[in-house]
C-alpha cells in the first residue's frame, strides 16, 4: 500500500498533517507498519481531514 502522503506536509496544533490527515506518529512510523495497520491509519486519516475540512467550513461562516 502506497502512502497517503500528497506532498502537502504541514502539521496542525494537534500534529495532525493537514494534507493526508495523518498523525506526526503515524507518518513516522508508517514504513514499520502492516498492511492492517496502514489501512486503519487510511481510514483514521480520512475521517480527520472531513473533521478539519468541517471545522475549517465554520470558521469561515
Amino acid at each position: 500500500m502506497q502512502t497517503p502522503c500528497v506532498q502537502q506536509c504541514t502539521l496542525n496544533m494537534d500534529d495532525t498533517c493537514v494534507g493526508c490527515g495523518r498523525q506526526l506518529n503515524e507518518i513516522m512510523q508508517w514504513l514499520s507498519y502492516s498492511e492492517k495497520q496502514r489501512n486503519d491509519v487510511n481510514i483514521l486519516s480520512q475521517g480527520r481531514l472531513i473533521k478539519m475540512a468541517l471545522k475549517n467550513q465554520r470558521n469561515s461562516e
